[in-house]
C-alpha cells in the first residue's frame, strides 16, 4: 500500500471517465466490446493528470531504476475495470505484457507495474501471475498452472511490480 487512500479515490474517478470517455468517443461500449478492448481505457497520462502520481512514486521509482537503470521509459498505461464476479474480460486471458515473444532474457527488459485501485481479491477479479513464467519460452501446461498459478490479491493502493514476461 504506497498510494494513500485520497489519490486512490481520485485515481477511480478518473479511471471511470475516461473509460466512459474513451467509449463513448470510440462507438460506445458495444463497438469495443466486439474488439475485445470493452471496461478500460488505454494511454491515461494523456487524458487525466493524476496518473503522473504514479511514476512520481518513490518506491516504485527506486525498484524500476535497480531493475531497469535510471532511463526507463513508460511503454504503456492502461486502466482496466474488471467486471463483476463471473463475467468475463479479455484480461482474464493469460498473456504477457510483452507479447508474441518465444524466447526469454537473462534479466528484465520491461516490469509491469499493476495498481489496485480496489481492493485486489478472488472476488474483485486479482491478477493471477504464474511465477517464474518470464523464464520460460512458451507458456506452462494446464497442469502446471492448476498447481503453481498465485492470486495476486492486496489492498487498494499497492503496486505489484513483476517481470512484464511472465504470464498473468
Amino acid at each position: 500500500s504506497i498510494i494513500a487512500p485520497a489519490m486512490v479515490a481520485a485515481m477511480r474517478d478518473a479511471l471511470d471517465r475516461l473509460v466512459a470517455a474513451q467509449a463513448a468517443r470510440f462507438g460506445g461500449e458495444q463497438r469495443l466490446a466486439a474488439i475485445g478492448e470493452a471496461s478500460q481505457a488505454r494511454a491515461l497520462l494523456e487524458e487525466e493528470p493524476v496518473f503522473l502520481e504514479l511514476l512520481r512514486l518513490p518506491l516504485l521509482d527506486a525498484i524500476v531504476e535497480a531493475l531497469l537503470g535510471p532511463a526507463a521509459p513508460v511503454m504503456q498505461q492502461n486502466g482496466i475495470v474488471m467486471p463483476p464476479l463471473g463475467a468475463e474480460h479479455q484480461q482474464q486471458s493469460w498473456h504477457r505484457d510483452l507479447p508474441y515473444q518465444a524466447w526469454v532474457a537473462s534479466k528484465p527488459l520491461a516490469l509491469g507495474a499493476l495498481t489496485a485501485l480496489d481492493d485486489f481479491t478472488a472476488e474483485s477479479g486479482a491478477t493471477m501471475f504464474l511465477p517464474g513464467s518470464h523464464r520460460h519460452a512458451e507458456f506452462a501446461s494446464p497442469d502446471y498452472v492448476a498447481r503453481w498459478a498465485v492470486q495476486a490479491n492486496a489492498p487498494a493502493g499497492s503496486v505489484i511490480v513483476f517481470d512484464a514476461m511472465c504470464f498473468h
